[in-house]
């Protein structure tokens, strides 16, 4: 069916088999820039936008300005959207956008919009999804040519300057597509209408629903990943590979399954483990300042793409932490101390938000006027030993893989940049991992990298990769015993609450950088920062974040709910939005309706709502057959499912949440990988009061012999209090 409607997608496309089939003389260009003048983009606060700023292109930010004078001036629109760390963006920035020739015969035949796909994923999401359909694939720099209505019609991702190899150059595609919008312009509207029916008709599609989500779907997706695990170098698929944690979670609670057979059980988390500290050996992962690399370009995950991500480190923190509290291996904890050393110490602004993103490229010294790839990140075989004493120069060519030639492969080094240099990785790590030799080591390595030139950091702060990392390290601070994780975790959402947050508007806001931003949260802000909320309750036992959380999933379900079809939009309704997605992939990041899932189920628990239940029953009818037929597509969401078929215990703690005794029980149960729980605060105060009203049976449960004490419950049919660690441990692990 998808074929189908494929078909016909390209089909009403008229000229896009032309135009990847012609072919233009020109030639050589102009690269110089001869003018500093800035354009639009000068007045946002966007780093990449702000990157843009004194391009010879008349960017435009995206609104009714850019919308107004493509209608009067009967211009096609040349939407391109990207973000400040993504390397393909730069290269298309130097290579075109920098270019006074091609930028004039951009300005006089297009008005040219500039977008920030973190400041507005709900614009991204829609022309991403148009191009994905129309290529089979995406990517950033993301360009799409739009009529003044806003309907797509032609689009694609980096484009060469010039006609190369086989390759359509941009300058091509701009004439083409500029002859094309004014000799056959009825054509191109007719055809950007059909695409946009087509678009809709897709999505009402979608959401049919159907009432016969099993557990069989979970089921086909684990034999699938079994299917393109990589039994060599763990991960999934070929290169590039992607650290894709959404899989990882899914992998270890389908593990947990109550009556799962145990060969499933024994693969399912096999497959994690072996991805885990494959990772953590190899090149994605920077053995010096801690964190990972956005993705690797083999399948080895020897070389990466050196760009580091916020989200990535959040989720990747998170699923270390699991592995940790399943198998009490020191390696996962070691990894994830040293992500949120990471970025406690380099991602972190004065006042405790997060920062979204450092770039791949930087300058290779003080002098250099050249940006290279990894930079920062990469070891000569010279420069390692004059750094270290000989005992430790020894030890650390056994322990980091290094070679006097280098130890990147010819094969992967596909533009000659790393030459003769090394990538640090871990080869002995068991047997040297802790020792204090290999600390000295790293430390010597981490001042020295220090005094080079850093990677462009992107500092805004996104609410929902915010939720994501107060989320990771909540959840780590009882299981590590790391108060200092809790109070940065609170910073953070505090943070969040005051500055992004519109209590007289009841509106999230999505980003701050310099000043709040003017853009409403997509559905992933509440819904992340609704997560991380109900984290933040669980670790602390603080009343507030209960209550916020609470009032944040009103909200969300009043703007974002679809009432008349189930399920919930990604996007809110806005004028400049051609349609109102929904999620159905959970990538990079989890979907927004996937983690919505998981909130309505324990807010479900919480409070007794059946609003909520019904409101997660519509995700699961909407998603059903869609999942039937893709069931790798949202991991995530079935993450949830299990979650939601489960047996969830929910643990009442009667007493006060400020005694060692409380904080010893915490650290217990979060040593232990629970994934099928809930944690509510008896305190014997507000928040007890506060439960109450939900489900009277709390008002009962109150500490025994004014010592902290564990109530273990189903559906709040409770086993027998008790307060020694030994028979809670027991309890819980029935």
């Amino acid at each position: 069916m998808l074929g189908v409607k494929l078909n016909k997608f390209i089909l009403v496309i008229i000229f896009a088999s032309i135009l990847f089939s012609c072919f233009v003389d020109s030639k050589e260009l102009n690269n110089s820039i001869t003018s500093k003048k800035s354009n639009r983009l000068i007045n946002q606060q966007s780093p990449y936008l702000l990157q843009h700023a004194y391009n010879p292109v008349d960017w435009y930010p995206w609104g009714e300005e850019a919308f107004l004078k493509a209608k009067k001036e009967n211009k096609p629109i040349l939407l391109s959207i990207g973000y400040s760390t993504c390397h393909w963006c730069h290269v298309m920035e130097e290579e075109s956008f920098s270019n006074n020739e091609i930028a004039a015969y951009m300005n006089d035949n297009f008005v040219c919009i500039k977008v920030d796909r973190e400041e507005r994923p709900d614009v991204d999401k829609i022309y991403m999804n148009f191009v994905q359909r129309l290529s089979g694939s995406g990517g950033w720099p993301l360009n799409v040519w739009l009529t003044s209505e806003l309907k797509p019609f032609f689009g694609g991702t980096y484009f060469p300057p010039e006609d190369k190899q086989g390759r359509t150059g941009f300058k091509s595609i701009l004439k083409f597509i500029s002859e094309k919008w004014k000799t056959e312009n009825d054509k191109i509207v007719q055809s950007s209408n059909e695409i946009l029916k087509i678009m809709k008709s897709q999505l009402m599609e979608a959401n049919a629903q159907s009432n016969s989500f099993n557990l069989e779907i979970a089921d086909k997706a684990f034999e699938k990943f079994v299917q393109i695990y990589d039994e060599k170098n763990g991960g999934f698929g070929n290169a590039p590979k992607f650290p894709r944690p959404v899989v990882l979670e899914f992998l270890l609670r389908y593990a947990e399954r109550e009556n799962l057979d145990v060969e499933k059980k024994v693969k399912a988390r096999e497959m994690v483990f072996h991805t885990l500290k494959s990772m953590a050996e190899e090149g994605i992962h920077d053995k010096i300042g801690g964190g990972f690399h956005r993705y690797a370009t083999d399948a080895q995950w020897r070389l990466p793409h050196f760009e580091k991500m916020l989200y990535n480190q959040a989720q990747l923190a998170s699923i270390y932490l699991r592995a940790y509290q399943i198998s009490q291996e020191t390696i996962y904890k070691t990894v994830a101390e040293n992500i949120f050393k990471y970025v406690i110490r380099d991602m972190t602004n004065a006042t405790g938000g997060f920062y979204s993103a450092e770039d791949a490229v930087s300058y290779s010294s003080k002098d250099s006027k050249k940006k290279e790839e990894g930079a920062f990140y990469i070891w000569s075989f010279d420069e390692i030993k004059e750094i270290l004493t000989d005992k430790e120069f020894e030890i650390a060519n056994k322990y980091y893989g290094i070679s006097e030639k280098g130890n990147i492969s010819p094969q992967l080094d596909h533009f000659k940049v790393f030459t003769q240099k090394n990538i640090l990785l871990m080869n002995n790590s068991e047997n040297f991992i802790d020792d204090d030799i290999i600390k000295t080591i790293q430390k010597k390595l981490f001042d020295y990298r220090n005094n080079r030139p850093r990677p462009h950091l992107d500092d805004k702060i996104i609410a929902a990769w915010n939720g994501l990392m107060i989320s990771a390290l909540a959840r780590s601070a009882h299981a590590f015993q790391k108060p200092e994780y809790l109070e940065h975790a609170t910073q953070a959402a505090e943070y969040i609450w005051k500055n992004l947050y519109d209590e007289n508007q009841k509106i999230l806001k999505r980003n701050y950088r310099i000043t709040v931003s003017d853009t409403e949260g997509a559905l992933s802000d509440y819904a992340f920062y609704i997560q991380s909320l109900l984290d933040l309750y669980e670790s602390s036992g603080e009343l507030k974040w209960l209550i916020r959380a609470i009032e944040l999933q009103k909200l969300q379900d009043n703007k974002f709910l679809d009432t008349e079809n189930g399920s919930y939009f990604s996007s809110l309704d806005k004028e400049d939005l051609i349609i109102r997605m929904k999620e159905e992939y959970d990538g990079a990041e989890p979907a927004g309706v996937s983690v919505t899932l998981f909130n309505l189920i324990r807010l479900g628990q919480i409070t007794q709502n059946k609003n909520l239940d019904q409101n997660a029953e519509k995700i699961l009818s909407h998603n059903y057959r869609y999942l039937k037929n893709n069931p790798t597509a949202m991991p995530h969401l079935l993450s949830a499912f299990e979650f939601s078929k489960s047996s969830i215990k929910q643990i009442i703690l009667a007493g006060d949440i400020d005694t060692t005794e409380m904080t010893s029980i915490l650290n217990l149960i979060n040593q232990k990988f629970l994934p099928n729980r809930i944690i509510l605060y008896a305190d014997g105060a507000l928040g007890q009061e506060f439960l109450s009203k939900h489900n009277p049976e709390i008002k009962r449960m109150n500490p025994i012999k004014n010592i902290t004490t564990v109530y273990l419950c189903h559906d709040f049919v409770c086993q027998l209090p008790t307060s020694d660690l030994k028979v809670i441990s027991q309890l819980l692990e029935k």
